[in-house]
């Protein structure tokens, strides 16, 4: 059970970094950079899923 529960997290954490990281290096128009940002460190379960989902498809 703790294996399983590390591996869950492990993957999380890689994808809440991938995700910060490609809102945080990507330019976006309007400020939806800001808005990113902010709905993956503080929603992150959502945020992150809403961003690869819709945000990352909004870069120029």
């Amino acid at each position: 059970m703790y294996r399983g529960s590390l591996i869950v997290f492990i993957i999380y954490v890689i994808f809440f970094v991938w995700a910060l990281a490609s809102a945080l290096s990507g330019k976006f128009e309007n400020g939806d950079k800001t808005a990113w940002v902010v709905a993956i460190i503080f929603a992150p379960l959502i945020g992150i899923f809403l961003y690869f989902a819709r945000g990352i498809h909004q870069k120029i």
